[in-house]
């Protein structure tokens, strides 16, 4: 009975605008698209833009919720594939450059870095 009456209103403002107008609190369910671009949304940092080493720079989800003694942004920098095998072996493992290098020609151990990645 519902669906059948909101399928037959020509748009969502129209069944928007009935509903204010009967003095319901509702609102409109959003695409992930209109909430990326979103002005409220935008505006409270609910969207945020980050740049990211593969991408450039793009918007994704920020934090909703804001507390008093947690950052204000978070610094999102995730890893490539075996960025840190060197240094996790090396440092941790006293394991020796060598030894982590035949690690990844056996097939052990995988790194899967674009070329500007590695050289920065």
């Amino acid at each position: 009975l519902i669906e059948d009456w909101l399928c037959a209103q020509p748009t969502r403002e129209v069944i928007l605008d009935k509903f204010e107008q009967a003095r319901f609190a509702i609102g409109p369910v959003l695409s992930v698209p209109e909430v990326m671009q979103h002005p409220h949304f935008v505006e409270r940092r609910i969207v945020r833009k980050v740049k990211d080493r593969s991408f450039g720079e793009i918007d994704i989800p920020g934090m909703p919720l804001r507390f008093s003694g947690f950052p204000d942004e978070l610094t999102l920098d995730a890893p490539y594939l075996g960025e840190h095998n060197h240094e996790v072996l090396e440092g941790l493992l006293s394991m020796t450059p060598g030894e982590v290098e035949t690690l990844q020609a056996e097939g052990v151990l995988h790194a899967v870095m674009p070329d500007e990645a590695k050289t920065a």
